[in-house]
């Protein structure tokens, strides 16, 4: 249930990062919050966790970790339909990033 709900978590976020400016300039709760302005209740699944977003590339990352920060569970892409690493299946995988966008996400198609 929690991947499912953070795809659509990820995919708001992915529509945040790029098609707003000045987004390099917020924190990671300024962007959740800025993701999530037209619908909040896209965090209410992850109150009891400690969500975290890197932006590459006018791409979004998101990590869903432990409230202690101690243990990460889930990272997915926004650009990508499914939850894309499943941290949890090992209790040794620390709260960090361990994707990257170019591994996962396609590069939009240059002009002509």
């Amino acid at each position: 249930m929690e991947a499912s709900r953070l795809t659509k978590l990820s995919s708001a976020v992915e529509a945040s990062v790029r098609y707003e400016p000045d987004v390099n300039t917020l924190s990671e709760v300024e962007i959740l919050q800025q993701a999530t302005a037209h619908d909040p209740t896209l965090l209410n699944s992850f109150q009891h966790r400690l969500l975290r977003v890197k932006v590459e590339d006018r791409h979004a990352l998101v990590l869903v970790c432990t409230k202690d920060g101690h243990q990460g569970l889930i990272e997915d892409a926004g650009c990508s339909a499914a939850a894309d690493k499943h941290l949890w299946m090992s209790s040794s995988a620390p709260c960090e990033f361990t994707l990257q966008v170019t591994e996962v996400c396609l590069s939009p198609p240059s002009p002509r």
